[in-house]
């Protein structure tokens, strides 16, 4: 059978308006790419913005993440973390949440890689940032003598 370039184009618009899931996504993520070195002890804010649609979205859950051994360990620790959420509405239905963790007091164990996720509570739409690479080093010892 051959096909004509009208024919292998309405098929493909078939194929499209079949396939609900080939569609803009509905969450977006945005934040600063790049490398951080503090020292033990230090304060860290990392900062995360969740684009998306109110519909068909519904509630966002944006979360930072610990990336150990392929896992995504979601830092939730009110005693080592103070996390903020901002949320404002744009036109359109639109929304925009900013997810902001500081780390109160940094040490050697949290050096590693971080991300953002943020997942839809309807669709369970989801995206994931890029990595955060975190390098804490001990702190510099001073002289007395």
């Amino acid at each position: 059978m051959l096909l004509t370039s009208s024919t292998a184009f309405f098929l493909f618009f078939i194929a499209l308006s079949t396939f609900p899931f080939i569609s803009k996504s509905t969450v977006q993520l945005k934040y600063s790419k790049q490398i951080i070195r503090r020292t033990e002890g230090q304060s860290l804010t990392l900062r995360c913005t969740a684009e998306y649609e109110e519909e068909p979205c519904g509630n966002v859950l944006v979360v930072w993440c610990f990336w150990v051994s392929n896992d995504c360990q979601k830092l939730i620790d009110p005693d080592r973390h103070l996390i903020q959420v901002n949320e404002t509405k744009a036109d359109g239905g639109s929304r925009h949440r900013d997810v902001s963790i500081t780390f109160t007091q940094l040490t050697l164990r949290d050096t590693g890689k971080y991300l953002c996720k943020a997942t839809c509570q309807q669709t369970g739409a989801s995206a994931v940032g890029y990595f955060i690479n975190v390098t804490v080093t001990g702190q510099k010892e001073t002289d007395d003598k």
